[in-house]
């Protein structure tokens, strides 16, 4: 009915390893401070064990990606198919399973970059560099809305290669 629902997270996203991700709706601009938490967006605390999650929120409204030839759900919903065919046909869906898309592709920039960087220091960058939402709260956006950038350059300081590395 679109009415936020608290404590519907649940395995996998209640293990403390993994990264859980909220999905944010940009609203189709750039500035950052009128992003806010999708309605259907999972928020926290887990439901058995009562962590706070997720850790953090990325952008997972009507987010564009590639569409997999051949698809059920791309035969059952023509409507969200957006651009070519076949090998090369694009779609628009939403959800936190796009928001993990955004976030796991920022973590993956972080290891290129840092063929060392653990699993550990990737949620530890993530979630420390990014950027609170006050109006959403910790249940709904953990620490923020992740920021790639600063990641990166939180990354880059030679103090944060003294942390343990698990």
């Amino acid at each position: 009915e679109g009415n936020p629902v608290m404590g519907s997270i649940t395995s996998p996203g209640n293990s403390a390893f993994a990264i859980t991700v909220g999905a944010l709706n940009t609203w189709n601009t750039v500035k950052r401070d009128d992003d806010t938490i999708t309605s259907y967006s999972s928020r926290g605390p887990t439901t058995f064990e009562h962590l706070a999650k997720p850790d953090v929120a990325a952008p997972g409204n009507k987010i564009v990606s590639l569409e997999a030839p051949y698809a059920h759900i791309a035969s059952m919903l023509p409507s969200l198919h957006v651009a070519g065919a076949g090998t090369n046909a694009y779609m628009r869906m939403s959800g936190t399973s796009m928001a993990a898309g955004v976030t796991s592709g920022v973590a993956a920039l972080l290891v290129q970059a840092l063929p060392g960087l653990t699993a550990a220091h990737a949620k530890l960058l993530l979630g420390g560099t990014a950027s609170f939402m006050p109006k959403s709260g910790t249940m709904a956006a953990g620490a923020g809305s992740i920021d790639a950038l600063a990641a990166r350059r939180a990354a880059s300081n030679s103090l944060f290669t003294l942390l343990p590395a698990n």
